[in-house]
């Protein structure tokens, strides 16, 4: 999957809600290979998720972390366990980081920011084939500021495993049949935050801010916004790609059209429907 920037960590649900499900042990039973999304082993009972998902929480003095995902995540046995065996992954990684951070700061007699890893899953489809999921991450390693990051899970529910979106789109050709729309689209939304028409051809600050980005250098999934098929492609550009850091990152959701279905690969065309703007 290609990290990328994007946005802010999975919000809480209404006060009424249960209190999320919070995991400080380190998770048991998820080392087995999950290479194409099976399990070598079986995994061991665990009880229901309450609506909210599974929240994974650690913190001491170097590292804060979060690692969280849907209660739909969680009812499929093997994408559980790969998420568990991932955050308790990404937990060591991030720790020794910022252990090692916090040596160089003792060494080199200078304040110490405790680093921050998060990262939410989201459920953005959920049908009786398929699962995706969009991740939204930050991290921060004592920087000025930290890096937000984008991140997709397509989960296959019939065959049980891991898909990447390349598997089940040609994203260059989507991309071929999107441009003028995806083009049109940024550049709406650049003028909404900057308060301005863009203009491709200005001469003053950074060119690139002014032009289309390249989609295939982004991260792209599909989604269901009317809950039945996959009826539309989001298009996430982090910070840098389309514009400065201050602007954030853009989204942009192309509805599903007869043209971009010959973009879908044979295989999966029964997962998507045409989608309405």
């Amino acid at each position: 999957m290609r990290i990328m920037i994007a946005g802010p960590m999975l919000a809480l649900l209404a006060a009424c809600a249960a209190e999320p499900h919070h995991e400080t042990a380190t998770p048991e039973g998820v080392e087995a290979d999950m290479a194409n999304g099976a399990l070598a082993s079986p995994v061991p009972p665990k009880p229901p998720a309450p609506a909210e998902g599974v929240r994974i929480e650690r913190k001491d003095g170097a590292l804060e972390f979060s690692y969280s995902w849907p209660a739909a995540a969680h009812d499929v046995a093997p994408l559980d366990a790969w998420l568990r065996s991932q955050a308790e992954t990404y937990y060591r990684q991030a720790h020794d980081e910022a252990e090692e951070g916090r040596v160089a700061a003792g060494k080199g007699d200078y304040p110490f920011h405790s680093y921050s890893y998060q990262q939410s899953w989201q459920s953005v489809a959920d049908t009786p084939s398929v699962l995706v999921m969009q991740g939204e991450g930050y991290s921060f390693t004592g920087g000025a500021h930290g890096m937000p990051f984008t991140v997709s899970l397509i989960w296959d529910r019939g065959a049980q495993r891991r898909l990447a979106t390349g598997d089940i789109l040609d994203v260059p050709r989507l991309a071929g049949v999107t441009r003028d729309a995806f083009c049109k689209e940024l550049d709406r939304q650049r003028e909404e935050k900057r308060g301005e028409p863009v203009d491709p051809d200005a001469t003053g600050g950074i060119p690139e801010f002014n032009r289309c980005v390249d989609m295939t250098r982004q991260q792209v999934l599909p989604v269901a916004r009317g809950g039945r098929t996959l009826d539309a492609v989001r298009v996430v550009i982090g910070p840098y790609e389309a514009g400065p850091y201050v602007e954030g990152s853009y989204q942009i959701d192309l509805p599903m059209t007869p043209a971009m279905m010959d973009a879908v690969k044979p295989a999966y065309r029964g997962w998507f429907g045409t989608g309405t703007p």
